[in-house]
């Protein structure tokens, strides 16, 4: 099965109804952004600003954080993977 955007999208609006009807008392997606909003307020405002902006494409390009994740994908993992290869293949410290 292709992942696709649609597809995605189903999966993350089931998740999140699923946990809403069965999660424990006081455990709903918004009491666990109230509880991190307390310690982290900018933080958590930007990452559902920012994730909303993305969804709604009311961000410019330059501006939606999400539009970087193919760069990193495609241009810093492979090197890391490559990283952690070559260190795997050093000799073991006496």
């Amino acid at each position: 099965m292709q992942l696709t955007a649609d597809r995605t999208l189903f999966a993350l609006g089931a998740i999140v109804v699923a946990h809403e009807a069965f999660c424990p008392h006081g455990e709903l997606l918004s009491d666990g952004c109230d509880r991190h909003r307390t310690n982290h307020p900018v933080l958590v405002r930007a990452f559902v600003i920012a994730t909303a902006a993305h969804l709604l494409r009311l961000a410019p390009a330059r501006l939606d954080i999400y539009s970087y994740v193919p760069m990193l994908t495609v241009h810093v993992l492979p090197r890391y993977r490559k990283d952690r290869r070559e260190h795997a293949s050093l000799p073991a410290r006496p």
